[in-house]
């Protein structure tokens, strides 16, 4: 049940006000069908999360379960840095500090992190409710998926059956990535998406927006 309540969109850290660059590939053309979307979302998962977020998320929970204060604000930097743009970076310290806000009042103690990223909090809560860590990794992986597409049901003609039958369609590599975060080593934390950075950075300046940059 925590594991649910730690990933249901109701939590009020406003993840639903991002579309991790997803307007700005939307505004461009680049994604405008469940097909693109698909394939958007799918490298993401396969070369982004697989290599950043969940290996970072393995660690930060690790380092939370043996009390080491210091890996855990180690990693929260390297997250910080593997974020390429001003509105990524911006995404992760705000709902960070919405979940900092939170946390205390379900009686979970914060860490020393400044400015804490949403990653690290999210392991860090984890960790103290004694979920594991692959638990903990697949419910991330599944939560920011269901938010990309709820978010393009918002940017362009998509129904919610083609939505659903979307998520559906990328369970394989969501479960896929989890596995495959356990086999990074430190050294091979990291990846660059230039065409998620190029639509973010367009988002940034673009004329109309419906999420937040």
């Amino acid at each position: 049940m925590r594991m649910l309540h730690l990933t249901s969109p109701n939590l009020p850290v406003g993840a639903f006000a991002y579309s991790q660059g997803l307007e700005g590939a939307v505004d461009c053309h680049w994604v405008n069908d469940p097909e693109s979307l698909g394939a958007w979302l799918r490298l993401q998962v396969q070369e982004g999360l697989a290599y950043v977020e969940l290996p970072l998320l393995i660690r930060s929970h690790q380092a939370c379960m043996n009390g080491n204060v210091t890996g855990l604000q180690y990693w929260n930097a390297l997250l910080l840095a593997c974020r390429e743009t001003e509105e990524l970076r911006l995404s992760e310290i705000a709902t960070g500090t919405a979940l900092a806000r939170l946390l205390p009042t379900l009686s979970v103690p914060l860490p020393m992190l400044s400015p804490a990223t949403f990653l690290c909090l999210y392991a860090h809560a984890a960790a103290h409710w004694q979920i594991s860590w692959q638990a903990a990794a697949a419910a991330y992986t599944w939560a920011w998926l269901e938010n990309q597409v709820i978010a393009a049901t918002r940017l362009f003609p998509l129904g919610q059956t083609q939505a659903q039958g979307l998520l559906v369609t990328l369970q394989d590599v969501a479960e896929r990535a989890v596995a495959q975060a356990e086999a990074v080593t430190d050294d091979d934390i990291g990846t660059s998406l230039s065409g998620v950075a190029l639509a973010s950075l367009h988002h940034e300046n673009q004329y109309s927006r419906l999420f937040r940059s």
